[in-house]
């Protein structure tokens, strides 16, 4: 839960970039309203309508549904809940934030009932919910939501994340065997180029975003910094074991520093030889241009 609400906080940071204040209680509400309790029910119900894939799943099968820990009565109950109370205290104390309650709902309704088998399609619509909790995270203190640029933006960036992370669920689970617990997934495991490309839009918007609210460049390049790095964690996998795993790319680095460093021996080399060759047949023409020369003049 906490991790997960870096686009709530994102967009309080937002918020406070653009001057506006709240007091902490009025913000402890809105970060219970809208990450402990409406997008933590959406979990619980999507862990229910997913608990048969999820036991196929090699790293989703200890989920609290899906190992039995808890009944799928009692999960449905227990979401149910948390969204009539984050409604009750949204209408009672923000209402600003009803929208958002709205929303974050309906988007995962609209994914687990319509879009979650649907390649592309899936990614497009839960991309959506991160848009809602920025937007909730700046009306909290800016009791307005932000500009639709910044919302894109977010919207790009989360797209990207979806994808890449479908995409290296997708080559884990036919590593192992396992696509059927999620079969949308291989047709990202088909397509590693769509992953690729996805990071184009949400970089080129974030740049060209950049440029146009003239930060300065040294704020600019951490803000650039501090996307990817999110994107990174993100795409591995948040609340589950990642699939690309840190300790794998320790391993690597050495053996690719030492590649690296062969590679670019060589490549010197092979410039020095063509250096020499190159000077070898320009002295050979400055000698063969003199030799007719010195004749002429005996």
């Amino acid at each position: 839960m906490l991790f997960g609400s870096l686009y709530f906080w994102g967009g309080v940071a937002f918020a406070l970039m653009h001057g506006h204040r709240a007091g902490p209680s009025s913000l402890l509400l809105a970060f219970i309203i809208v990450e402990f309790l409406t997008n933590q029910s959406k979990y619980f119900l999507n862990d229910v309508r997913d608990a048969g894939s999820d036991r196929e799943h090699p790293r989703k099968d200890n989920r609290a549904v899906a190992a039995g820990a808890i009944s799928r009565r009692t999960a449905c109950l227990v979401g149910v809940a948390r969204v009539l109370v984050a409604s009750g205290l949204s209408a009672a104390f923000a209402p600003i934030l009803l929208p958002t309650v709205a929303l974050v709902l309906a988007t995962q309704f609209a994914y687990d009932r319509l879009a979650k088998p649907i390649p592309l399609f899936n990614a497009a619509v839960l991309s959506l919910s991160c848009v809602w909790r920025f937007g909730a995270g700046y009306a909290a203190l800016a009791g307005t939501w932000p500009a639709v640029g910044v919302c894109a933006l977010i919207y790009l960036q989360r797209i990207s994340i979806y994808i890449n992370s479908y995409s290296a669920e997708g080559r884990y689970l036919a590593r192992f065997g396992r696509i059927a617990a999620k079969p949308p997934t291989l047709f990202y495991a088909r397509h590693p180029l769509i992953a690729k490309l996805s990071f184009l839009p949400f970089l080129a918007s974030g740049v060209a975003y950049i440029l146009r609210a003239g930060i300065p460049s040294f704020p600019a390049i951490g803000a650039i910094i501090l996307l990817v790095g999110i994107t990174y964690y993100r795409v591995n996998g948040p609340g589950d074991r990642p699939y690309v795993a840190p300790a794998r790319y320790a391993r690597l680095l050495p053996r690719l520093a030492l590649r690296t460093a062969r590679l670019s021996a060589r490549r010197c080399q092979a410039g020095l030889m063509a250096l020499r060759a190159g000077l070898a047949a320009h002295l050979y023409l400055g000698v063969r241009r003199v030799k007719p020369n010195l004749q002429e003049m005996k």
